[in-house]
């Protein structure tokens, strides 16, 4: 495993992590207060005003990442001790838009209903790019669509073969980097693509002008937005995963759409989303003293999620090590 951290005030603040498949035991997606976020709508972009009760129970069902992990634990995973620090070498990085906005479903073979979406979702992509787990544990990134529990890649019934998977903002496939005109509609939360300071009236027009019509219009706004009335595009700090035959890179870090394209193609990635952006953005790993740890953050980070990856790597944790000058590369 490569990792490379950058933080130099006004400069850099970014993580990327090269990790070959070969090192990967598992991979795990755990969603919490699953059931009651399916009953809710996510937090509302196109409705003007949410209640302040329903943005709350939104937030609500979000945890940290070791109650996720706790969570993984109990079903089975094998991955803390009996005093709850990592018993298997871990990187979690958050996929938090999910039970959030629009768009961000998954599917999980070992939950109820198995198709997971928030209430008013117009679950209208032709398909989803979705991190995909296989069920021997193989990991991809693939177009499928949903009917009821059944997981469609194509016109073919994939379902038997899923594992688990979850939905990302496309941004490289095949090794081309994605224009944000081909999937703009596909950013409900339009911040994470377009920059307008929704603080401000003039701000509160562009807003109301993209969502104005959702979901219909949606995508039309939004590129009216972008091309006729000269909206910036937003260099967001993102939380990417990419994939290739060999390695899977996981890169966080400040940049439009393209430019985290961009830097997953020359990491060497070929197929590349994003799972979240702005104050989700973490690393989490197994070595940080005692229990495990950040690695990585974002300035504003907030720490409850509702949704993480986990991604536990072949060999026992060794957390308990000698002081002094010890290298971390030991790990």
């Amino acid at each position: 495993m490569e990792l490379r951290v950058n933080k130099s005030p006004g400069l850099r603040n970014d993580l990327l992590v090269i990790l070959p498949r070969s090192e990967i035991a598992q991979a795990r997606l755990h969603i919490a207060g699953r059931e009651r976020l399916m009953s809710l709508p996510g937090l509302l972009r196109h409705a003007g005003k949410q209640a302040a009760d329903e943005r709350s129970s939104v937030n609500k069902c979000k945890i940290p990442v070791e109650d996720h992990l706790k969570a993984l634990n109990r079903s089975g995973a094998g991955i803390l001790d009996d005093q709850g620090a990592p018993a298997r070498r871990l990187l979690v990085i958050g996929c938090r838009n999910v039970g959030n906005n629009h768009g961000f479903i998954a599917w999980q073979r070992d939950e109820t209903p198995r198709f997971f979406h928030i209430q008013g979702d117009p679950l209208s992509y032709p398909a989803y790019s979705c991190l995909t787990c296989a069920m021997d544990g193989s990991l991809a990134i693939r177009g499928l669509r949903f009917q009821g529990d059944r997981v469609l890649e194509g016109a073919m019934n994939i379902t038997d073969a899923v594992d688990w998977c979850v939905y990302g903002n496309p941004v490289l496939k095949e090794g081309r980097v994605i224009p944000i005109e081909d999937v703009i509609e596909q950013f409900y939360d339009i911040r994470h693509a377009l920059a307008f300071d929704f603080n401000t009236p003039a701000g509160r027009r562009i807003e109301a002008g993209i969502y104005d019509g959702y979901p219909e219009r949606f995508r039309g706004n939004a590129l009216k937005a972008l091309n006729d009335k000269g909206t910036p595009r937003n260099r967001f700090l993102q939380n990417a995963m990419g994939l290739c035959e060999e390695n899977l890179y996981i890169l966080q870090r400040e940049g439009t759409i393209e430019e985290i394209g961009h830097g997953l193609k020359e990491a060497g990635a070929k197929e590349g989303i994003i799972l979240d952006n702005g104050g989700s953005v973490f690393c989490w790993a197994w070595w940080v003293h005692p229990k495990g740890g950040y690695i990585f953050t974002a300035p504003d980070f907030r720490p409850p999620s509702s949704a993480v990856i986990a991604l536990v790597l072949k060999g026992p944790a060794q957390t308990d090590l000698p002081g002094g000058s010890v290298s971390f590369s030991v790990v």
